[in-house]
């Protein structure tokens, strides 16, 4: 089959990446050309990474993009939809494999707030996860237990319960998000959270936090006066 006009350059491209890589000060739309080699063949992606990038404006509004957002684009397809999610969750469950022996609940939970906000990052659909601890502080494991619309998820408090007991678990955080809204908590996120805290408690487990997550932002309800009652102070608690 004789060679695509395009492959000279695509060639090139790989071998410049090989040899030097990508950093900071490599133009976005580079990136996403080559990106786009693996996911449209025999087409010419410079104009095609262009006009995502001009669209979206930045990598992290592309990775966030909902996949119809992505193909009203010319000549994007589904085969690109599929590259950016695969990306996402590779990097997702690389980073959770680094951190899962060292991370731990302290007094700030700052590494794990961290850590969940890379496990929410650009996510458009709702999700609900849960995090088990020793009675040390120490991460037993992350979860994500439900998958919802991109307005709604439904939780099982009995599932909850019994991955605690599974686990041996101490204390427990969980955590959801709000695609397209704010990160603030509905009457439904109290409500939830009261309930997950009374049926943890009635097996000696405690509930540590529950934590919105919305864009780059997020709430901790520990942090809040009005839901304190319903999270023990610490691991061991």
């Amino acid at each position: 089959m004789p060679k695509s006009v395009h492959d000279g350059h695509r060639q090139r491209t790989r071998e410049e990446f090989l040899r030097n890589g990508f950093d900071i000060d490599t133009p976005p739309h580079k990136m996403v050309e080559m990106l786009l080699f693996y996911s449209t063949p025999r087409k010419d992606t410079n104009d095609m990474a262009h006009e995502l990038f001009n669209r979206f404006g930045t990598l992290s509004a592309l990775l966030s993009a909902t996949p119809e957002q992505i193909t009203a684009v010319k000549g994007i397809g589904n085969n690109t939809v599929c590259l950016l999610e695969f990306i996402k969750m590779f990097n997702k469950i690389a980073y959770f494999e680094q951190k899962k022996k060292v991370l731990k609940v302290d007094k700030t939970f700052d590494d794990f707030y961290e850590f969940l906000s890379v496990q929410y990052f650009a996510l458009n659909r709702e999700e609900f996860s849960m995090a088990t601890f020793k009675g040390n502080g120490k991460l037993i494991n992350w979860q994500v237990l439900q998958v919802g619309t991109l307005t709604e998820v439904n939780v099982s408090l009995r599932n909850i319960i019994e991955i605690a007991l599974k686990e041996q678990a101490s204390s427990v955080i969980i955590a959801h998000n709000h695609p397209g809204g704010d990160a603030l908590p509905s009457p439904e996120d109290v409500l939830m959270t009261k309930n997950i805290s009374k049926g943890l408690g009635n097996i000696g487990v405690g509930l540590l936090d529950h934590v919105i997550f919305c864009d780059d932002d997020y709430i901790s309800m520990r942090q809040s006066r009005a839901y304190r009652e319903y999270f023990v102070k610490d691991a061991n608690d």
